[in-house]
């Protein structure tokens, strides 16, 4: 008698509802019903013979089954989508959706030109852009690929380093000249209204590097305005509000224009920042994500303080 398999899309439904906990945000991530995957769930269970989750309430939490069955199919979910891919990169044709996540500022500025640039070189890729500074969890499922600037934390996540993001303090050259004395070494700086990046960390705090000759300083600061958004704090540099620490390539413009000014402060500097392509680590890596990772390699400077002269 022929033996009844499990399809892949029980799998796939499974997977989903252990990876987010419940069958609403499972019909959420596959764009489909909660009955559908009720469904499917239910008909794995018939095909396997055992009762693969615990159910409480909205929650669903994974059997001893369930945990097996769970490992099994990712395996088996990523080689078939290693075979869709070799068969996609052997015709030389990319097609499908990426989900990408960004930094608002400079997705809007560098990112969504690059996003377009890569769709024109391949007509049959679709892409849900989403820009928001908050760090979005990628194994949820919510997306493919998402472009950060900042120090990697995460273990679980595979990392890309795209480029280097040099970062300054800034004010405008109006409300430098009205300083009674020099600011010379961070402290100074704590004598003077200071504006702070919500997203930076818990605590709003500014770390500087130091040469030979200096100690490394950290100040926390309580900052006169506190923005989740980095042009808006620029702009309030500019305006005179205070004095902001920034990436150079969201600086760089009001440098040249003379709307901003960089303190110098001898012997410190606040450390640069790192562009990664970050994905997670136990996904295979679908062609159109990695030639897109390629692509952004490929098109942007090693370092961002220079971005405007290549992207």
């Amino acid at each position: 008698m022929e033996t009844i398999r499990p399809s892949t899309e029980s799998l796939e439904a499974l997977v989903r509802v252990v990876d987010c906990g419940s069958i609403t945000a499972a019909a959420e991530r596959l764009h489909t019903s909660k009955s559908v995957i009720s469904k499917r769930i239910h008909q794995l269970e018939q095909t396997l013979g055992s009762r693969l989750f615990h159910r409480t309430g909205r929650q669903m939490r994974p059997t001893d089954s369930g945990l097996i069955v769970y490992e099994h199919a990712c395996r088996l979910l990523e080689r078939v989508s290693k075979m869709v891919d070799d068969v996609a990169g052997h015709s030389e044709i990319l097609r499908g959706t990426l989900r990408v996540n960004g930094p608002r500022s400079f997705g809007q500025r560098y990112l969504s030109p690059l996003i377009l640039a890569f769709m024109q070189a391949h007509p049959q890729i679709n892409v849900v852009l989403d820009l928001d500074d908050r760090y979005s969890d990628l194994r949820a499922g919510d997306y493919d690929l998402s472009v950060r600037i900042g120090r990697l934390k995460d273990s679980a996540m595979k990392a890309r380093k795209l480029a280097d993001s040099p970062r300054g303090i800034f004010c405008s050259p109006a409300w430098l000249r009205k300083l009674t004395r020099p600011i010379v070494t961070p402290q100074d700086l704590l004598d003077y209204p200071l504006l702070g990046y919500a997203h930076a960390r818990p605590t709003q705090s500014w770390h500087f590097i130091a040469d030979s000759s200096q100690k490394p300083q950290c100040l926390t600061i309580s900052p006169r305005l506190l923005s989740d958004n980095g042009e808006v704090l620029r702009d309030a540099a500019i305006g005179g509000i205070g004095i902001a620490a920034l990436p150079h390539f969201l600086a760089q413009d009001a440098l040249r224009s003379g709307e901003l000014s960089e303190l110098i402060l001898p012997g410190f500097q606040l450390p640069s920042d790192t562009l990664y392509a970050l994905y997670p680590e136990t996904v295979t890596l679908p062609a159109r994500v990695r030639v897109l990772i390629d692509f952004l390699a490929e098109q942007l400077p090693s370092s961002l303080s220079a971005i405007g002269d290549k992207v």
